[in-house]
């Protein structure tokens, strides 16, 4: 990416309202309710919501919740998931089926106006 592309989405951001943020599941044999909420400094309407969750688990496990529809995992994965969201939250669910180990991350990110 150039620097003038660059500087265009930072300006973007700013302008919108973005803010990455991570959330960790470290243990994948246990069960684990994630509540996502936008930045402080995010203070318009919320309008998208891109979540993206990646790992690896030794076994099965099971994501669900406001933004997913039921998703089996086992191994590696990495699920990408976006769209229009208008809540100032989200709750994913993560319930080990079989899991012997793992671990896995939630990146996400809100848009605002």
């Amino acid at each position: 990416m150039n620097i003038a592309a660059a500087a265009g989405l930072g300006m973007l951001c700013l302008l919108t309202g973005c803010g990455r943020q991570s959330v960790p599941l470290l243990d994948a044999t246990k069960a684990a309710v994630l509540v996502l909420a936008p930045l402080p400094s995010q203070r318009g309407s919320v309008h998208t919501l891109h979540v993206r969750i990646r790992g690896a688990i030794d076994g099965d496990g099971i994501f669900y919740g406001d933004l997913i529809n039921t998703q089996r995992v086992s191994g590696r994965f990495d699920l990408r998931l976006a769209g229009d969201y208008f809540s100032t939250n989200c709750v994913i669910r993560y319930s080990p089926v079989r899991a012997r180990s793992g671990k896995a991350s939630v990146e996400y990110e809100f848009s605002t106006l």
